[in-house]
């Protein structure tokens, strides 16, 4: 990271509802270390010298338990907003942008919505530079990681946090007969954060919004599909794990010693 600093917003993802986990506690405050999953992301981002602020997207029910027992029982100052989850992730993503404009997307009506994703100008009502964009259930983001993904924002305006396969890569057919193996040197498996010049990612998700049918299963996708602009890969960490099985756990709990 050299020269002037832009200001950086982490979007932390934190509307889960743990079916994989299979509890009955949401993946993100399952504690590690009697700390929330969650709880680690915040820390991260607190004592980064890259995270200018945070805008948390939460269940609403959620809201009054992470208000209390997690951001303010740990004195997170830089959280500035908390957003509403959707039902999808992309839809989690977008009202965490819309926050950063200072529209609640729940709270609109089908008219304002429509309204709102026709308004190509609301992305000036954003004063950030670099978003990155985190999942609550990765508790073990670092600020190397953070760092390598600011330096690819500022330089090519698009990337993500990945890490190169460890494992042979098959690609399969429906009845589930082996196509191709593509060269492993060439496939990375990617993590969050995910990371992007503002206007760029705001459009982006804009323009995902205003489809009928929606298949977006990472911002990298949405950015490569409603921009057309190339997105790089810059280097994760192999315990940048996203903890969603009870295996999961297991591993983060060894990671912990």
């Amino acid at each position: 990271m050299t020269g002037n600093k832009k200001h950086c917003t982490l979007i932390l993802l934190a509307g889960g509802c743990g079916k994989r986990m299979g509890s009955d506690v949401p993946k993100q405050f399952i504690e590690l270390n009697d700390k929330p999953i969650l709880w680690y992301s915040l820390r991260a981002a607190e004592e980064s010298a890259i995270i200018d602020e945070c805008i948390l997207v939460i269940r609403p029910e959620d809201e009054e338990y992470v208000r209390k027992d997690i951001i303010d029982k740990y004195s997170f100052a830089k959280v500035k907003h908390i957003a509403w989850a959707g039902r999808e992730r992309y839809e989690s993503v977008w009202s965490g942008l819309l926050k950063l404009a200072g529209r609640d997307w729940i709270d609109l009506s089908a008219d304002e919505k429509n309204e709102t994703l026709s308004d190509r100008e609301l992305h000036n009502n954003i004063d950030t530079d670099i978003i990155f964009i985190h999942d609550g259930a990765r508790p073990f983001v670092s600020e190397m990681i953070f760092g390598n993904c600011y330096d690819g924002a500022v330089k090519y305006g698009a990337c993500v946090a990945a890490v190169k396969s460890k494992d042979t890569v098959k690609i399969v057919d429906a009845d589930g007969k082996i196509i191709s193996t593509p060269d492993r040197s060439t496939v990375w498996n990617m993590q969050t954060p995910q990371t992007f010049e503002a206007d760029l990612i705001f459009d982006s998700y804009r323009k995902v919004m205003s489809l009928d049918k929606i298949n977006i299963t990472d911002d990298a996708q949405a950015v490569e599909l409603m921009s057309g602009r190339e997105v790089y890969v810059v280097e994760g960490d192999y315990t940048n794990i996203k903890v969603t099985t009870p295996e999961d756990l297991v591993t983060a709990k060894s990671f912990m010693k």
